[in-house]
């Protein structure tokens, strides 16, 4: 079954366990970093303006396919503008539902920007681009992937 992919955006605040990272990035990760933090404002395929609090803009999102295919993995990469910084404890989440909006995958920590560039290092004036791969499960059953974005304090 073929999937048409749509997004959708929620906003919450949830409790969660802070992880910790590690200060000391391999010459790969700072790579990486540089991919994903940027002072030039992008051009998504798929163009947002929605903000969050004053603190976020979402401008977008690429998609690496239009139609997505069970247990075959696609990318979709968010695009993120930071007005003002998020503060300590913030966290993104992405879920992804089915066409009637039932949650079924928790996407949260399946992104580079988690481990690479914690919310709370964002700074005002910064574009982040936030990739993910995402792999619909095999007994999806739905003609639609809807996902659902926000940031949670916890």
């Amino acid at each position: 079954m073929h999937v048409r992919i749509i997004s959708a955006l929620v906003t919450c605040v949830a409790l969660s366990a802070c992880v910790e990272k590690s200060k000391s990035l391999s010459k790969a990760d700072q790579d990486k970093v540089a991919q994903i933090v940027s002072r030039t404002r992008p051009t998504p395929e798929h163009p947002l303006d929605i903000e969050f609090e004053g603190k976020l803009r979402l401008l977008g999102y690429d998609l690496d396919t239009e139609t997505a295919t069970e247990g075959k993995p696609f990318v979709v990469t968010w695009y993120w503008e930071v007005v003002a910084p998020l503060g300590e404890g913030w966290k993104i989440f992405t879920h992804l539902a089915d066409a009637a909006r039932k949650s079924r995958i928790n996407l949260d920590a399946t992104r580079a920007v988690r481990r690479l560039v914690p919310e709370d290092t964002w700074k005002k004036g910064d574009f982040i681009k936030d990739a993910q791969e995402v792999t619909l499960p095999r007994d999806w059953n739905s003609p639609q992937a809807v996902f659902f974005l926000g940031f949670y304090e916890g």
